[in-house]
């Protein structure tokens, strides 16, 4: 072994063992079998008195060509040693579990979900080897995650490569990172004075618990940290007969998920005292969040003596009287249950969260905060601003800071955090910037990427942090797709003092050739081109998938600010932006709320289409807005809004029933003075039941399908018309077809009521078409 590289290693690992910290080596070259044999040969010769039963993991991108022969090349060095292999992709799959030896080939890989992931398996005192072609050209490879990026007409030539560049100096910047190139030696060393022969692994601290504890304490002794026993320690007041939110914060691999399952074991054996049967429900925005959960409540249990019977890993059964089952978020509210477990609670959309609380009595959220997984901080923004604000229940919270797998001020978690942007965050606001943008003393522009990944470290991490703050999801991946991905592009809209307060990011869409569309009318799925191929798919119109247009994937504004129209300047700035460059759309698509769509509508925005199903983990229909920027253009978004109209109409009852009168009337907007497709042509039968209905006591069922028909004829049409006294009462009956009880129910008034109203406005409409 080199003497510099031994030497700088030695060191390393001699710090690592230390501190309980962790260490990277970064090889670079070719012909590095050899070299990091030796390293690993003493790294475990080091560790195995302090550490029993090393495991070793080995990342590649596949197990084929070049990649496979990486791999055997390093086993035949490692006969008698266990290593495990993953591919990145399947990286989800050693959630929960802790190496010390951690191998990554990246030669041609850098996704950062999947790195983020990878890494944070990585034990105190343990070594990541990351394998590199050149590190010096590091920034020049291209990996599978620019391939998956390419959407037409870009090619692989055109991805920029700027997030490589930067977590490449990154790599230079902090500390337990030693890089080595074979050909050249060492690139960065480690200086840290310590001797790798009298060292000991730096032990916990010893727990302090509760003298009026009510769990037990073979569940107590489960806890690894101290925040992991306070946080049991606060669920006992769950036994407690009161409406109470328990709120658990915590950053990636601090045990969050680890406590609430052994609280949940302790729960159970408290509660199987009691007479009474238990149902405990367990959500989070998928099965894999909770996974780590369900195996330490298994332990609990066994560690209590409790026998239990498992069904499909999502449902646990205790004695036939305590009943735990994990449900996606939607079908979680199909139930009552006496507790409510809420795991990774930035995930799910905050009106559901708003929903939990209205159903059930005894709530615990658990959120992430700073993470690979990306779980945003509207959650601890929003929602808890809720939280703190609402004397309708009792709040107990908890913030978990000391990490499971390592000790605290771990260079290689801050290395981590600042290559991912997970620890970004916005300027603060002060009185003088309110000031300011009252006076709307702002300027809008597109963003240097290249200035800013390469440079401009702060203005990024304040962009990349307004995302964090103002969504409930930010991943990794999506940093690293505007940085490096040809059709991403990002703007800002800026205080004069520099303060960034709103942030545009976007991706070109269309232009697409006549052979591609003529795909996509059949099964075809461009990437990226996502609003272009659902109007193709859709409404079949070949001419909107040539026309170029910006699809905008974020806009957000930093939320103690919002209100002041910061998010409608940026829009129309880009409106402006994007003339000049002579697009012909802006679009987006996102998850239809209230308030979102009357945001974009009073922005010159037309909604033209909304997916068929809801989202999961949101429990909202997805919906595209378009806002033409030529007359050309503007002529078939017009059609499109017709049509989509139309299409919501004779669809609510059938594939939109769970929407409220409210939001179909919302969707139904437009600015576009619409007559309808057809005539109200009525029989002389069906004009007389209809007068029947409206001048004497006949009853609504007797002209109810003349009523329907000329209601929708008045939805339709969206020139000069009467306004109408209650038209949600007219949508729950026409449109959703719900019983008259469903709509006293509603509306919270009586049937007779109702019915008075539904024949006032059809007698407004029958004057307004027939007199």
């Amino acid at each position: 072994m080199d003497q510099e590289l031994e030497k700088n290693y030695k060191s390393l690992i001699c710090k690592i063992i230390k501190n309980n910290h962790r260490g990277i080596v970064v090889l670079s070259g070719e012909n590095y079998f050899h070299i990091l044999s030796d390293l690993i040969n003493y790294y475990i010769s080091k560790i195995e008195n302090y550490r029993e039963d090393i495991k070793i993991l080995y990342v590649t991108e596949d197990y084929f060509g070049d990649y496979l022969y990486r791999y055997e090349k390093l086993l035949e060095n490692f006969k008698d040693l266990q290593v495990d292999k993953i591919r990145y992709k399947d990286s989800d799959k050693i959630l929960g579990k802790t190496y010390n030896i951690l191998i990554l080939d990246m030669y041609k890989s850098l996704t950062p979900d999947y790195l983020g992931r990878i890494i944070e398996t990585l034990s105190g005192s343990g070594i990541g080897f990351l394998i590199i072609k050149d590190f010096d050209n590091f920034e020049g490879i291209t990996t599978t995650f620019h391939e998956h990026l390419l959407t037409p007409p870009y090619k692989i030539e055109e991805v920029r490569k700027l997030f490589e560049y930067r977590f490449k100096n990154k790599l230079m910047q902090y500390e337990n990172i030693l890089i080595y190139d074979i050909d050249k030696g060492v690139i960065k060393g480690i200086e840290y004075d310590c001797d790798i022969n009298n060292i000991t692994l730096p032990g916990r601290d010893k727990l302090v618990l509760n003298e009026n504890k009510i769990f037990s304490d073979r569940i107590y002794r489960l806890c690894y940290t101290q925040d992991q026993a306070n946080v049991l320690s606060m669920l006992e007041n769950l036994l407690k007969d009161e409406k109470a939110i328990y709120l658990i914060i915590a950053d990636r691999g601090r045990g969050k998920s680890a406590s609430i399952g052994l609280s949940i074991s302790a729960l159970v054996s408290t509660l199987l005292e009691k007479k009474e049967i238990f149902d405990i429900g367990i959500t989070a925005p998928s099965f894999n969040n909770v996974e780590t959960l369900f195996n330490f409540l298994k332990i609990g249990l066994k560690k209590e003596g409790i026998d239990f019977k498992e069904i499909k890993k999502t449902k646990i059964i205790v004695n036939n009287k305590i009943f735990i089952e994990y449900r996606d978020p939607r079908e979680i509210l199909s139930k009552k249950y006496d507790y409510l477990f809420v795991d990774e609670a930035a995930g799910i959309g905050i009106e559901l969260l708003y929903r939990f609380i209205k159903k059930y009595k005894q709530i615990i959220f658990s959120s992430t905060i700073h993470g690979y997984e990306g779980a945003g901080r509207s959650f601890s923004v929003r929602f808890m601003k809720f939280l703190n604000s609402n004397s309708d229940f009792k709040l107990y919270r908890y913030t978990m800071i000391e990490p499971i797998r390592y000790n605290k001020n771990d260079p290689i978690e801050k290395w981590l955090y600042d290559s991912l942007l997970l620890d970004s965050e916005p300027d603060e606001i002060d009185k003088e910037d309110i000031d300011l943008i009252k006076s709307y003393k702002v300027r809008f522009y597109r963003i240097p990427l290249k200035d800013w990944f390469y440079n401009d470290d702060k203005k990024l991490k304040n962009f990349v942090g307004i995302y964090i703050l103002a969504h409930y999801q930010n991943r990794p991946n999506d940093i690293a797709m505007l940085a490096d991905a040809p059709h991403h592009d990002a703007f800002v809209l800026e205080l004069e003092n520099d303060k960034i307060v709103n942030g545009v990011q976007i991706a070109y869409e269309g232009g697409i050739e006549d052979e591609v569309i003529d795909r996509m009318l059949k099964d075809y799925k461009p990437k990226g081109n996502i609003i272009p191929d659902i109007i193709v798919k859709h409404y079949r119109i070949k001419e909107f998938a040539k026309l170029k247009g910006l699809r905008v994937i974020r806009i957000a504004t930093i939320p103690e600010i919002q209100g002041y129209g910061l998010g409608s300047i940026s829009l129309e700035e880009l409106s402006k932006w994007s003339e000049k460059n002579r697009y012909d759309w802006i679009g987006s698509s996102f998850g239809v709320t209230y308030e979102l769509l009357n945001f974009w509508q009073k922005n010159k925005f037309l909604l033209v289409h909304l997916s068929p199903e809801k989202n999961k983990v949101s429990g909202e229909y997805s919906g595209i807005v378009l806002r033409p920027l030529n007359e050309n253009t503007e002529k078939i978004v017009k059609k499109l809004n017709y049509e989509f109209r139309w299409k919501l109409i004779n669809q609510v009852s059938d594939v939109y029933f769970d929407l409220t009168p409210k939001i179909i009337l919302k969707m139904l907007e437009t600015h576009y003075k619409f007559k309808p497709h057809f005539h109200v042509n009525l029989t002389d039968n069906q004009i007389d039941r209809l007068r029947g209905y409206i001048d004497s006591p006949m009853t609504y069922e007797a002209a109810a399908d003349v009523a329907k028909l000329i209601y929708i004829y008045y939805l339709l049409y969206t020139d000069e018309k009467p306004r109408l006294n209650n038209e949600e009462i007219l949508v729950g009956k026409f449109l959703l077809s719900w019983s008259f009880g469903k709509i006293s129910d509603y509306f919270n008034i009586g049937r007779f009521e109702a019915r008075r109203s539904i024949k006032k406005d059809i007698k407004i409409i029958y004057k307004w078409l027939f007199k």
